[in-house]
């Protein structure tokens, strides 16, 4: 496959990857009930396993594709990410800190005004104001072993015994030091072995032999069966994503330009997202406009909101000249 039809089909998987970003970040709730919809909570079940699996195997297709392949010196890989996730990462966990105190008499996980909670929030999540950010310091980590992918990558053996090893780090209970989880440690073994598939899928292009329309027909039944019917987390995980790249892939050659107004900001729709749709589930839905009659108008507007906010925002930010604040916004 050509190297533009590939980045065309990688597009079309991150616009669709961030899409069920929103979607699961969207809470209506009924007022009736106190609870999410259950039109949501259905539909948020069936890809919650591997949504954000997706997000770091894309980060490792990427960084095979766009450094490893180009042969970046490590040096330049840690300036690099330093500046496109550690930078945004500070100035959100403050965006955040700031906003829930803001936010105090209108949200039930309010927090308080001490700088102690601040500076915790930069190193624990669940719980404190920047948990939504999580996945920053996780990708941060997976990207400070570039050193080891540049030399796994030259052996096919020693990629195949790596990912056993990160099979086996996989099924670690690591979470029970969640007491002692700084920057989200004790759960980078459920994650890794993604990023490092991503780095796989790319170094072998293992992806080709997903660009079919009955593959992708057949990934949608293996997967619903394997949700279905077993409790095989890792494998549900896999297979999720293995269905995600391969329809991606088919539509990429029908609708090259589909989700083309937003795929170029994720990151910043990840960032900023989460603030427009508090507006819609807060303000408008829960105080102002609430009828049942109207959720499915409102579902819609929260996600649109939340697309296109961070969009407009972003594209603002990119005409500043003050390089810093584009930084703090993971623009460059």
């Amino acid at each position: 496959m050509a190297a533009s039809n590939k980045i065309t089909w990688i597009s079309v998987l991150k616009g669709f990857n961030i899409l069920l970003v929103l979607c699961m970040h969207d809470y209506l709730v009924d007022m009736s009930t106190g609870s999410n919809h259950l039109f949501l909570s259905g539909f948020k079940a069936y890809y919650e396993p591997w949504y954000m699996a997706l997000f770091i195997f894309t980060s490792g297709f990427l960084l095979q594709l766009s450094r490893i392949r180009k042969g970046y010196s490590v040096k330049i890989l840690y300036i690099d990410k330093v500046k496109r996730i550690v930078v945004p990462f500070v100035f959100f966990v403050t965006v955040f800190y700031l906003a829930k105190i803001a936010m105090a008499p209108f949200i039930k996980t309010a927090v308080p005004l001490s700088l102690t909670e601040y500076l915790k929030s930069f190193v624990y999540y669940r719980g404190y104001s920047s948990e939504m950010l999580w996945f920053l310091p996780v990708l941060f980590e997976s990207m400070l072993l570039y050193p080891l992918y540049l030399w796994l990558e030259k052996n096919v053996v020693r990629m195949v015994v790596f990912l056993l090893v990160l099979v086996g780090f996989y099924c670690l209970d690591l979470p029970i030091f969640s007491d002692y989880n700084v920057f989200y440690i004790f759960y980078i073994n459920k994650y890794l072995i993604f990023f490092f598939v991503g780095i796989l899928f790319c170094r072998y292009e293992l992806y080709r032999y997903l660009d079919k329309v009955w593959i992708s027909a057949l990934s949608i039944v293996v997967y619903s069966l394997v949700y279905y019917f077993t409790d095989l987390y890792l494998v549900i995980q896999l297979l999720g994503i293995v269905m995600a790249v391969s329809i991606s892939m088919t539509v990429s050659r029908v609708l090259p330009n589909l989700f083309s107004s937003f795929r170029d900001y994720i990151y910043q729709i990840y960032l900023m997202s989460l603030f427009f749709q508090c507006f819609v589930e807060i303000v408008l839905w829960k105080q102002l406009l609430y009828n049942e009659s109207l959720f499915y108008i409102f579902y819609l507007l929260n996600i649109l909101l939340g697309i296109y906010g961070p969009v407009l925002v972003s594209k603002c930010v990119e005409r500043v000249p003050n390089k810093y604040i584009r930084l703090c916004f993971g623009l460059k």
